[in-house]
């Protein structure tokens, strides 16, 4: 916090990694602060740091061509996954603020979460343009 970032993005990586402890620890202390994004194995860490669960799949996104839809716009993205864990839609509602906003269509699993508050994105696919154009207007939205 002392460099004053515009934002932060966590990164994806290795889902269970025991490294990810700290890093939950240390988002949770950022939260709030400073927008978050958080990709992939980051958006597990973004969901832990806020108070979700995160569970193991069944079989697992591993591929392209994995459909998501975002559920505000109703838009939908044709996208490229690979985890094996997933944030647990029931513990979602539970966290003041944060709301699922895209789900993957053939498993309706969680694919994004969001807290507009806490200037909070996290997405469990590799994002594209129109994801990180929502995450500028919430740093637009921190100035």
């Amino acid at each position: 916090l002392k460099m004053r970032p515009k934002a932060v993005v966590i990164s994806g990586g290795p889902e269970e990694d025991p490294g990810l402890d700290s890093a939950v620890k240390t988002v949770a202390q950022l939260a709030g602060k400073v927008p978050l994004l958080g990709v992939a194995a980051g958006h597990q860490v973004l969901a832990r740091a806020l108070g979700c669960r995160v569970s193991q799949m069944k079989l697992g996104h591993h591929g392209v061509n994995y459909p998501v839809l975002h559920a505000p716009s109703r838009t939908s993205a044709i996208t490229a996954q690979n985890h094996s864990l997933v944030v647990d839609a029931d513990s979602v509602p539970g966290v003041k603020g944060l709301r699922v906003t895209a789900y993957n269509l053939n498993d309706r699993s969680v694919e994004e979460i969001e807290n507009t508050k806490m200037r909070c994105l996290g997405v469990q696919y590799e994002p594209g343009a129109a994801v990180y154009a929502r995450f500028k207007k919430l740093i637009e939205r921190s100035r």
